[in-house]
C-alpha cells in the first residue's frame, strides 16, 4: 500500500474519488500512465500494489464516489499494463463483477465500463472468467436502470466477439453456434470507453409486477394512489412537515423555501429522471450545475468532498440522490414532501 500511495500523486488520489466525472477521469488517465511505466520497467510488484490500493481503498469503499473513481482506475491501470494485463486478471477482474450487485446505479455503470475496457484490453486471455462473467451480464439483463441494461448489452457483445475470434473454446465451436452469433448494430466508438445502446433495441423483455393500488392520503386530505406494488406502505396519514424532520438539515443558499437539485454532466441520466418526476408532480424546482464553480463550492460546504450527485434538497433538507427520489415516489411519500412547494 505504501509503495502505491508514493507512487501515485495524492492529487490524482483526490481527483480520483471526486464529483466531477472529468476530474475522476483525468485521474484515470494519469493512473494509466504510472502503470505504463511499470509495466515497461518489468515492476510487477508495484503494479500489484496500485491494483490493491484501488480495490481496498476505493472499490470496497462505503462511499460511491469512492467505487465509481475505483473502477474507472482499474479500467485504465488495465489498458496501461496492455499485452500484461493477463497475469494480474486474478486482481482486476473479481472487484469489478462485485461491483455488479452495487446497490448504486452509476456504481454498476461503471463496473461495466470497467469490464469492457478490461475485455477489450486482454481479448482471449478474459476467456477462463468466461462463466462468471456470463452470470453477472444475465442478472444486469434485467436491471432497475436501463442505463446499466444498455452498458451491459454492449459488454456482452464484445465478449461474444472475443469468444468468436479466441482459440480456446475452438473445441466447442461446433456446439456453439449461438455464441458466435454478433449483432450487426455494435456501437463502439474509437477510444477505451464505450457509448450506451439504446435500451429499447436491447431485446430484453422484462416482465412487469402486478400492479396493486395503494392509498395514502396527504396533509390536505385527498387521495392518491401508489401503482407500484410496493407492499411496504401503509396506510397512514404523511404531512409534509413530518417527512421533512426524517431528513437531515442541510440547506443550499436560497434554499429554505424551494426545491433545489444539483447535477453535472455526467449523471444526466439520472438527473433528467428526477427532472421527469418533477414535471409529473409539476413542481418549481432550482437546478444547479455544479460545472459552474459557485454552486460546486456551495454542494462541498453542504455534503462535503464526497457528495453524491444528484443531490436533492428541499426546504433545507437534504433528501438524497436519484434512488432515493425514485424510492419516496414509489412508496407514494414524494407527493407530499412537497406539499409546500409552489406547483406550476
Amino acid at each position: 500500500m505504501a509503495d502505491a500511495l508514493s507512487l501515485i500523486p495524492a492529487s490524482v488520489l483526490r481527483n480520483l474519488a471526486d464529483m466531477l466525472y472529468q476530474k475522476r477521469k483525468n485521474a484515470a488517465l494519469e493512473i494509466e500512465g504510472i502503470v505504463k511505466q511499470l509495466a515497461a520497467a518489468g515492476d510487477h510488484d508495484r503494479i500489484t500494489a496500485v491494483i490493491n490500493l484501488l480495490t481496498t481503498e476505493f472499490i470496497y469503499s462505503p462511499q460511491a464516489n469512492l467505487r465509481k473513481g475505483g473502477l474507472i482506475g482499474l479500467g485504465a491501470a488495465t489498458v496501461g499494463l496492455t499485452m500484461e494485463a493477463a497475469q494480474h486478471l486474478e486482481q482486476i477482474v473479481p472487484p469489478v463483477l462485485n461491483s455488479f450487485s452495487d446497490q448504486d446505479s452509476r456504481v454498476r455503470y461503471y463496473a461495466c465500463e470497467a469490464l469492457y475496457n478490461i475485455a477489450k484490453t486482454v481479448r482471449g486471455d478474459f476467456i477462463v472468467f468466461f462463466n462468471q462473467i456470463s452470470d453477472a451480464l444475465c442478472k444486469l439483463s434485467v436491471d432497475s436502470d436501463a442505463n446499466v441494461q444498455s452498458a451491459a448489452l454492449l459488454v456482452d457483445r464484445l465478449v461474444k466477439d472475443i469468444v468468436t475470434e479466441s482459440d480456446q473454446l475452438s473445441p466447442y465451436e461446433e456446439n456453439d453456434q449461438e455464441s458466435k452469433t454478433i449483432p450487426a448494430n455494435m456501437e463502439f466508438n474509437s477510444s477505451s470507453t464505450f457509448k450506451p445502446v439504446d435500451p429499447r433495441r436491447s431485446g430484453f423483455n422484462i416482465d412487469s409486477q402486478k400492479e396493486r393500488r395503494l392509498e395514502v392520503r396527504d396533509a390536505s386530505g385527498s387521495t392518491f394512489v401508489d401503482q407500484t406494488g410496493n407492499t411496504s406502505i401503509e396506510k397512514v396519514a404523511y404531512t409534509w412537515e413530518m417527512l421533512l424532520e426524517t431528513f437531515p438539515k442541510k440547506c443550499p443558499p436560497g434554499g429554505k423555501n424551494s426545491v433545489v437539485l444539483y447535477t453535472s454532466l455526467d449523471v444526466m441520466g439520472d438527473t433528467n429522471r428526477v427532472r421527469s418526476t418533477f414535471q409529473n408532480l409539476q413542481i418549481n424546482y432550482s437546478l444547479r450545475d455544479v460545472i459552474n464553480p459557485a454552486y460546486e463550492e456551495e454542494l462541498r460546504n453542504l455534503l462535503g468532498e464526497l457528495a453524491e450527485l444528484p443531490a436533492l434538497f428541499v426546504q433545507g433538507r437534504y433528501i438524497g440522490g436519484a434512488y432515493a427520489v425514485q424510492k419516496l415516489n414509489k412508496e407514494g411519500k414524494l407527493k407530499i414532501l412537497f406539499g409546500a412547494i409552489p406547483k406550476y
